[in-house]
């Protein structure tokens, strides 16, 4: 697996799988481009990593839905338009929603 550098990462193995609780922060950064090159202008849409479901709530990666808050919108507006990338601090609601707690 890459991340768009020059590194390959690989897992090796498992050690243990445990559930923690919803409540637990975890980090998520948050870039807004899918590429790490310039794409043309029929590329433009899929480069998009996050997309939007309602105005607090994007769907990131097509796989988890993102629930933003007011107080951070202009923050995240940043990303969503492209200008920034971040890291976020989360908290997970289920199994396919997190929210932004701050960055």
């Amino acid at each position: 697996m890459s991340d768009g550098t020059q590194y390959d990462y690989a897992l090796n193995h498992i050690i243990s799988k445990i559930k923690g609780p919803n409540s637990t922060p975890f980090k998520l950064f948050l870039d807004p481009s899918l590429y790490y090159h310039p794409v043309d202008a029929s590329q433009q849409e899929i480069n998009k990593t996050l997309k939007p479901i309602n105005d607090s709530l994007y769907l990131y990666f097509d796989k988890v839905k993102i629930e933003v808050p007011a107080n951070l919108k202009i923050l995240f507006n940043q990303i969503l338009e492209g200008k920034v990338s971040r890291m976020g601090h989360f908290i997970f609601i289920n199994e396919e929603r997190i929210r932004l707690v701050h960055f």
